[in-house]
């Protein structure tokens, strides 16, 4: 990582901002979070529409050993 001094000049694209380190971590937590409620609902929704498939234990372990 380079470290930069407060006399140092730093040319930043007009594209880039710069956010506190806290912050990213925040703003990835919040992506992953968000991501993983869409899979939920989408879990939700094949649930509601009766596309799951339901196994008995037993049968579960028969298809361990298979």
């Amino acid at each position: 990582m380079t470290m930069i001094n407060a006399t140092d000049t730093v040319h930043i694209p007009a594209n880039m901002v710069l956010v506190p380190y806290e912050e990213y971590e925040r703003l990835l937590t919040a992506e992953k979070n968000d991501a993983y409620r869409k899979k939920l609902e989408q879990s939700l929704e094949q649930i509601k529409q009766g596309k799951v498939v339901a196994k008995t234990m037993e049968e579960l372990e028969a298809m361990e050993d298979e």
